[in-house]
């Protein structure tokens, strides 16, 4: 298999190209930008422009924030294969709101937001069905978010 066959097969399964047809996916797969990292490297980084969105095909990341009394950053998640982030910078146009940096060796697809709009302006419905699928993806993060922090606060009364 070539490196092209395979990537559309791992796009087929990602959820940020759910329901896209094959043939769409080969369309778009020039839009794609494959990326590298070795351990340590910095892939984001904080306050910086968000402009990409980064599909982890191999390997791990760390997704850390600065606390804001300056006291260091802390881990907010790990991310291994499968998962994407960049999103929010993306979509907003505004600056990266955590760091990301490799774990191990790790290798990424990127679609870049020129490569985005690109996509829109040649397959809309390519670009509405991905948009789609961001929302999806980000309500569940939202969610998940939600019961974290539920869990993490003091109980309060209710209607107090």
């Amino acid at each position: 298999m070539s490196f092209e066959s395979d990537t559309i097969k791992f796009l087929e399964s990602h959820h940020l190209f759910q329901g896209i047809p094959s043939t769409d996916l080969a369309i778009i797969f020039p839009f794609l930008t494959q990326r590298s990292f070795e351990p340590g490297d910095r892939i984001t980084e904080e306050a910086t422009p968000g402009d990409a969105i980064y599909v982890i095909t191999h390997g791990s990341v760390a997704i850390t924030k600065r606390k804001p009394n300056g006291s260091g950053s802390a881990l907010l998640a790990r991310l291994e294969r499968g998962a994407t982030f960049g999103e929010m910078g993306l979509l907003e146009g505004s600056q990266r709101s955590a760091s990301v940096t490799a774990i191990e060796e790790t290798g990424t697809l990127v679609l870049s937001d020129n490569a985005f709009q690109d996509i829109f302006a040649f397959r809309p419905e390519v670009y509405r069905m991905i948009m789609s699928n961001l929302a999806r993806d980000l309500s569940r993060r939202l969610r998940d978010a939600n019961s974290r922090i539920a869990e993490l606060a003091p109980a309060s009364g209710e209607g107090a």
